[in-house]
């Protein structure tokens, strides 16, 4: 029978007091991640105390929200999840403040989140994050179909293209055609298609075949796809499409800074701070 030299971790740190992990802003953010924090609680069996609403904007720095609990699980918390809860608050914030850009110019546009890729944390916590910024998780494969270009160039056009979507798929599934043209816009329109994806485009060359296409056409819907971000958005706000589309979120991870404190909880109600870190990513 061997002994191990080195106890294991969990009888190195006392099981039996409570222990506080702080968590700061320290930048203007959008409160969000409400069901990681709510997965955390149940499985740490911690006590989160949330000081913010979901969607609610945190302009100057404070203190957001506490996690009380056992040292050890405060600190597995503390390793493992600060800094995915500090990059769905970034990305919530840049939605939030893209939506609130075109708000001012066009108050009915939509901010349409069509991307989210599956190899980053937990897809759900991503969908509620664009929920709190009060924009629209709208992913391609679902409600509605996109024609993509190179599939009705290489099939023998828009007419027939669109033709064979419409044997094929569910009566009420609504068809949107990427094209880059006026031309092409128009076409699509005439043989069937539900609405218009202008993609990768100047805006105001997204603005001249919007306004064309709506003098042409009765009732279109017309949404830009493409590098949207917060230097050339108010363009693309002005230019008259009824959604703004992202398909490439990658971009939107930048580094978001947080800042934890960790306090053992005394019986009296004094706190002493144990450890505080500056600047988690």
């Amino acid at each position: 029978m061997s002994s191990s030299i080195v106890p294991p971790m969990e009888e190195i740190l006392p099981s039996g007091e409570t222990w506080e992990l702080g968590i700061y802003n320290q930048s203007p953010v959008v409160f969000t991640g409400s069901k990681l924090i709510e997965e955390l609680s149940a499985e740490y069996g911690v006590e989160i105390e949330a000081f913010f609403s979901p969607g609610d904007f945190i302009a100057n720095e404070g203190l957001m929200m506490t996690i009380r609990g056992n040292l050890n699980h405060i600190l597995s918390i503390k390793e493992a999840y600060t800094g995915q809860l500090a990059h769905l608050m970034n990305f919530s914030t840049i939605l939030y403040r893209l939506k609130n850009t075109v708000k001012r110019t066009a108050p009915n546009m939509k901010i349409l989140v069509r991307n989210i890729p599956r190899n980053i944390l937990d897809l759900s916590y991503y969908k509620k994050a664009v929920e709190d910024a009060g924009c629209i998780y709208w992913p391609m494969s679902i409600t509605d179909g996109i024609i993509h270009m190179p599939i009705w160039k290489s099939n023998g056009g828009l007419e027939k293209t669109i033709a064979d979507y419409k044997r094929r798929v569910y009566p009420g599934l609504r068809l949107f055609v990427e094209c880059n043209n006026i031309s092409d816009g128009i076409t699509a329109m005439k043989h069937g298609a539900d609405g218009i994806i202008l993609r990768n485009l100047r805006a105001d060359i997204v603005n001249e075949i919007t306004s064309t296409l709506r003098e042409r056409v009765k009732k279109v819907y017309i949404e830009y796809l493409g590098e949207v971000q917060l230097s050339n958005i108010e363009g693309y706000a002005n230019s008259g499409v009824d959604a703004l589309g992202l398909d490439d979120i990658f971009r939107f991870f930048n580094k978001s800074r947080i800042k934890t404190e960790i306090k053992k909880v005394e019986p009296s109600g004094e706190n002493e701070t144990d450890e505080a870190e500056d600047g988690q990513e």
